[in-house]
This record gives C-alpha cells, sequence and structure tokens, in this order.
C-alpha cells in the first residue's frame, strides 16, 4: 500500500510489482525534485526513501552535511505519510546521532551505518544507504527504515 497521504501529494503515483511484493510511489515536486518511495521486504518490512534534489550542493565526501539535509527533507514529509513503520522515531536517531557527532566534527559518522530506534521482539532501524550526484546541481540521497523480528 502507499503511504503518502494522498491528500498532501495529490498527483504522486503508486505502482505494484507483479509478485506483489514490492511498491513504488513516485512524488514530482512542484521545485523539480523527486521522492521515489520503495516499500519492500518480506520478513522485514523496508522503506527507502529516494531524495532527488538540487536544493543543496555539498561534496560526497561531507557525510555530516548530508546527514543534516536527509534529517531537513524527512521532516518535510513526516506528516505527509502514513507508514507501519516510525519514520517520526527513525528521523529524530538520526538527529541524535548527528548530535553525538558534533564534538568529532561529524567525522565518525557515514554512510550505512544502520541506526536502532526501537528494540524488543521487534526491532526497527534507518540508515543513510548513500548520496549520489545525478548532475552538476542535483543529487539523490537513499534513507532505508526496517522493521522486522530479531
Amino acid at each position: 500500500e502507499a503511504i503518502i497521504k494522498k491528500n498532501a501529494f495529490p498527483k504522486m503515483s503508486f505502482e505494484l510489482s507483479q509478485d506483489k511484493k514490492q511498491g513504488i510511489e513516485t512524488v514530482d515536486f512542484e521545485n523539480g525534485d523527486k521522492l521515489i518511495i520503495k516499500n519492500w521486504g518480506c520478513e522485514y518490512y523496508a522503506l527507502t526513501f529516494r531524495f532527488e534534489t538540487s536544493r543543496f550542493q555539498s561534496e560526497l565526501t561531507d557525510v555530516g552535511f548530508w546527514y543534516k539535509r536527509t534529517v531537513t527533507m524527512l521532516n518535510e514529509i513526516n506528516k505527509k505519510t502514513d507508514a507501519p513503520i516510525d519514520i517520526v522515531k527513525g528521523t529524530d536517531r538520526l538527529m541524535n546521532r548527528i548530535e553525538e557527532e558534533v564534538p568529532n566534527g561529524y567525522q565518525n559518522l557515514e554512510f550505512g551505518e544502520e541506526l536502532n530506534f526501537e528494540e524488543g521482539e521487534i526491532r526497527s532501524s534507518v540508515r543513510i544507504d548513500k548520496v549520489e550526484k545525478l548532475n552538476d546541481k542535483k543529487f539523490a540521497i537513499e534513507v532505508t527504515f526496517a522493521t522486522g523480528p530479531l
């Protein structure tokens, strides 16, 4: 099922794969940016958000910069989603990780670091998978939220 609230982005699209194990939501923003959400998983359920944006530019190696911008973009859509994973808690965990690294100048932040934000029989985590440069002005940021049994 789509997680984007239809009234938030009326022009969003949703496609379910033939095997019904993956769904892709796409939102085209008025400023030319795009959000692609992949709903996937079996034993674990995951949401991968891919933000394609020209709003922010920096070196790909500036991990602290991209962590902060990821939090910014997630906060902008948090109230516009209805997800079975607590996106707000995961975004808060990303922010906490950034704050933990302030004294170190963000040098210990890295892409792919899995951050748990709910523990117990069911575990939920978030990670910024990667940032890639699409062209001179546009970058893609991928962040995945996952939940499932330990």
